[in-house]
C-alpha cells in the first residue's frame, strides 16, 4: 500500500515538473511585449477558456510572469492573460488585472481607460486559490477540482472596475453589464488561469478601420481586502483596506504579493 502511494506521488510529481518544462520551453521563444497587431477569430467567446488560440500566445513578460495575446476586429480590443505560476495565480485571485488603454498612443496620456478584474472578496481568496493549487499535484485528472475551482471563480468574479470611461463614470459595474465591457476567468485541468477581457471600440473612441497604435500597461496589482458598499444609484465603490495575509505565507511570497507589478507596450490595430 505504502509502495502504491509513493509511485502514485511520484508520478504527480514528474506530471508537475513536465509542464513546468513545457511552460519554461514556452516562454522562452515567445517576445517580452506583442510586436504585431492581431485580427480577433470570428467566432470568439468571452469565457476564460481561450480555446481561440489553442494554448498559443503573442508574448511572455518577465517582469509579470504571464502569458498575453492583444487583438482586434472593428469593433473590439481584446486581451487575454494566462498565469501559470502559483505564486502569479494567488497575486491574481488577490489583486486582479488592471488593463489600460492610453488611446492617444502615448504614456502621458491624461484620459487613459481601464479596466481591473477579476475582484474577488477577501473571505474567498483563500478557499479559491486552495482549490486551484490543488489540481497541480493532480495535473489533468481531476475533473471534480476544475470544476469545483470554476464554479468559486465564477461565483465571486462578477464585477469589473472601469476607470475613464466618461459615458459611464468611474465605478465598478457587474460583469453583465450593458456596456459591451466583458470579462471572465477559468483554471485549467493543469491549474493554469487564464482571464479575458473585452472593452468595445466605440467606448475607447477609436475607429477599428484605421491602423491606429495605442498605448497599453497590464498591471498585477498587490492584493487588498475590499469592502464593498451600495450607492444610491445601485453602483457599488470599493475600499481598500489591507493585503490578505492569507495569501502570503512566507517571506519570498510576500515579496512577490506585496507590490503591483507591469509593463507598458504598444499595440497596432489589425485590419
Amino acid at each position: 500500500m505504502k509502495r502504491k502511494m509513493k509511485k502514485h506521488g511520484l508520478y504527480m510529481l514528474l506530471a508537475v515538473l513536465l509542464i513546468g518544462q513545457q511552460q519554461v520551453s514556452m516562454a522562452q521563444k515567445l517576445p517580452n511585449t506583442q510586436n504585431k497587431g492581431v485580427i480577433l477569430p470570428a467566432a470568439f467567446k468571452i469565457d476564460g477558456l481561450a480555446e481561440e488560440w489553442g494554448n498559443n500566445f503573442q508574448a511572455y513578460n518577465k517582469n509579470t510572469n504571464i502569458y498575453t495575446t492583444m487583438a482586434n476586429n472593428d469593433q473590439f480590443l481584446y486581451l487575454v492573460v494566462q498565469a501559470a505560476e502559483p505564486i502569479i495565480i494567488k497575486k491574481i485571485i488577490g489583486g486582479g488585472i488592471s488593463f489600460t488603454v492610453c488611446a492617444a498612443g502615448k504614456r502621458s496620456d491624461p484620459n487613459p481607460f481601464a479596466v481591473t478584474y477579476p475582484m474577488v472578496d477577501n473571505s474567498y481568496q483563500t478557499s479559491i486559490y486552495s482549490t486551484v493549487n490543488l489540481l497541480r499535484g493532480n495535473a489533468g485528472k481531476s475533473d471534480s477540482l476544475v470544476e469545483a475551482a470554476n464554479s468559486k471563480i465564477a461565483k465571486e468574479s462578477k464585477t469589473i472596475k472601469i476607470r475613464g470611461f466618461r459615458t459611464i463614470g468611474d465605478s465598478i459595474i457587474s460583469i453583465y453589464n450593458k456596456n459591451g465591457i466583458k470579462a471572465a476567468s477559468r483554471v485549467s485541468d493543469k491549474g493554469t488561469l487564464t482571464c479575458e477581457f473585452l472593452i468595445p471600440l466605440k467606448l475607447l473612441h477609436i475607429s477599428g478601420a484605421n491602423k491606429q497604435t495605442i498605448a497599453y500597461n497590464i498591471m498585477l496589482n498587490s492584493p487588498t481586502v475590499l469592502q464593498s458598499t451600495s450607492t444610491k444609484k445601485g453602483k457599488l465603490t470599493a475600499v481598500a483596506i489591507s493585503i490578505p495575509r492569507s495569501l502570503s505565507n512566507n517571506e519570498s511570497d510576500s515579496n512577490v504579493i506585496q507590490y503591483p507589478t507591469d509593463y507598458w507596450g504598444e499595440y497596432t490595430f489589425k485590419n
